[in-house]
């Protein structure tokens, strides 16, 4: 199978029923995005160098909109860099039905994590199934960990589990700073 051919079917059997979610391509990248007012969840297409032939790289990225980009000053949505999110998964960190929630892993040192799916040798029905049943792990497992992370938990995990990196100091300044305005905020409400 080729290439285009794969692309499709991904189109097909993974993306449209994300719909659902309000998933969409970011310009004409192969990245999906699933965003709400706080929440920004992408699902990466690995491309470049970190692509094997005749595979589908992917990276799953997480992170809170009110975050600074770590990689450039004044960057739109749409160019933030896998850098830029806390949370850098593979479809791996998901599987298992006794599987915590995955918990913060500093970038620092450590290698990028990569899902690589083979589309070269199956058949057609293979890939299908295998693209619907990521698409079933994104739904079930993924959306609904990333929507259910909050800014005080997220400071939490980076404070606990990281390593001091100049881009958790940032994040860890922005989360101090979004729940303290919050919080100033709330009795306003009342």
């Amino acid at each position: 199978m080729q290439a285009d051919e794969f692309n499709i079917l991904f189109h097909n059997y993974f993306f449209e029923p994300l719909k659902e979610y309000d998933a969409e391509y970011i310009k004409r990248s192969r990245t999906i995005r699933i965003t709400d007012h706080h929440c920004d969840l992408r699902l990466i297409r690995v491309g470049g160098r970190m692509m094997r032939q005749h595979y589908m790289g992917t990276q799953i990225v997480f992170r809170h909109r009110f975050l600074r980009s770590v990689t450039q000053d004044n960057l739109g949505e749409d160019q933030l860099d896998a850098s830029d999110f806390p949370r850098q998964l593979a479809f791996n960190d998901f599987r298992g039905f006794l599987r915590s929630s995955p918990r913060y892993q500093s970038i620092l040192g450590s290698r990028r994590q990569i899902h690589y799916f083979p589309y070269t040798n199956d058949s057609l029905e293979r890939i299908q199934r295998d693209l619907i049943r990521l698409r079933k792990l994104f739904e079930k497992r993924v959306i609904p960990w990333a929507m259910s992370i909050t800014p005080e938990g997220e400071l939490e995990n980076i404070t606990r589990y990281g390593k001091n990196a100049w881009c958790e100091k940032i994040w860890i300044e922005d989360y101090r700073k979004h729940i303290k305005e919050k919080a100033e905020l709330s009795p306003r409400l009342s």
